[in-house]
């Protein structure tokens, strides 16, 4: 074997071990690699690979144990272009990058990471640089569990963290939003365009919610049941599951460049000097919104609605 880059992980710190190896591996080109050598099985390193960089690496065991373990990690020549989606079902701490750039993670989490960086202006590499390095940035990380849920509790947690507080703030503002464009329309002329436009989210938003918690949510509860159960569910009046979640899904990508153009129309949400309390408080509101709305539709897009897929397959339904 031709000589290579080598590291000892018995001679680093336990904290920056596996910051120290990711970074080795970032450095890498296409078709290099390099030998990790440890005093015990690194499982846990690479499940952390599995989850963090899939189908992005190789792994060779050269030496396993029982004193010295020494693995050869590496990058394919080719690599396997994840979604945006894929990228932060995996790990949400990453959404922040994807934010920062302005990419849809949500709606758009279909996109492969190199579709997504061109049409943002980002060479994807760098892209796939600054997603890397995120996984070390203190906090984040809050929407990493959902993946292991279930599906029950994912949309049970849905109704009662997102439904339930888009049915109440909807309401509640939408008369606030409507009364800032009348009193600072004639300065403010974006915000008469925003109030049209929130009201076209609140329009979409509402019957929304109904189809799923009467419609969708019931039906793969059956499902769920049916596979608990080992029986067959019942046929669906809309056909297939897949129906319903392609109109689901829909329905987000409207909504989502509803609020795309919101937040172009406020500056991001950028509040004017001469701007009173109800003013502040609506621009609030809306980036408050955006922030729910994306961890909402990454939720069912990216996580619930593959899990379904799955189970209708398994099911033929």
């Amino acid at each position: 074997m031709e000589s290579i880059q080598s590291i000892d992980a018995r001679q680093i710190a336990p904290r920056e071990k596996h910051p120290t190896i990711f970074q080795m591996f970032d450095n890498l080109a296409a078709g290099e690699h390099f030998i990790l050598v440890n005093d015990h099985e690194p499982r846990p390193l690479y499940h952390q690979f599995k989850n963090e960089h899939p189908g992005q690496f190789t792994w060779e065991y050269l030496e396993q144990g029982p004193e010295i373990w020494r693995v050869a990690i590496g990058k394919p020549e080719s690599v396997v272009d994840p979604t945006v989606g894929e990228i932060i079902a995996a790990d949400f701490r990453k959404a922040a990058v994807f934010k920062r750039h302005g990419i849809d993670f949500c709606c758009g989490g279909n996109k492969s990471l190199s579709q997504a960086g061109k049409e943002a202006g980002i060479d994807p590499e760098v892209l796939r640089s600054e997603l890397n390095s995120a996984q070390w940035e203190p906090g984040g990380g809050t929407l990493d569990r959902f993946q292991t849920w279930s599906i029950s509790l994912l949309i049970h947690y849905i109704i009662e963290n997102h439904h339930n507080w888009l049915k109440t703030k909807l309401p509640e503002m939408t008369p606030l939003v409507q009364k800032i464009s009348k009193v600072h329309g004639a300065n403010h002329p974006e915000t008469v365009k925003i109030a049209a436009i929130f009201q076209s989210v609140v329009d979409d938003l509402v019957p929304h919610l109904q189809k799923e918690e009467i419609v969708l949510f019931p039906y793969i509860e059956k499902m769920v049941a049916a596979e608990k159960s080992g029986e067959e569910p019942p046929r669906p009046v809309f056909g297939s599951v897949e129906n319903p979640i392609r109109g689901m899904e829909a329905d987000h990508q409207v909504v989502g460049e509803l609020m795309d153009s919101i937040r172009e129309l406020s500056g991001n949400y950028t509040v004017p000097e001469d701007a009173c309390a109800s003013y502040r408080m609506v621009y609030g509101f809306l980036s408050e919104l955006a922030d729910d709305l994306h961890q909402h539709i990454h939720l069912e897009n990216n996580i619930l609605h593959p899990k379904v897929r799955a189970l209708a397959q398994k099911l033929g339904v």
